[in-house]
């Protein structure tokens, strides 16, 4: 994935983990906002890779792609 707005997400429900892009700056930041209200700071963040983010549950990750969904950013596949 070669997007600069990319996050790094573990879901513990499910053992999955994966990069969710999104398609411009804006989006990115409303995404990074949504998940620091949802569940709190990023658990690694690291120089030249994505902030990755621990959703413990599947109501997290539900709430997530819903929230992406609704900015118009597609599902990753």
């Amino acid at each position: 994935m070669t997007s600069q707005y990319r996050v790094e997400i573990y879901c513990a429900h499910s053992g999955v983990r994966m990069e969710l892009p999104w398609g411009n700056e804006e989006q990115f930041k409303d995404g990074v906002a949504f998940l620091r209200r949802t569940v709190g700071e990023p658990v690694h963040n690291a120089k030249n890779k994505p902030d990755s983010y621990y959703l413990e549950t599947e109501d997290q990750f539900v709430a997530l792609m819903e929230f992406r969904s609704a900015q118009g950013v597609k599902r990753p596949d």
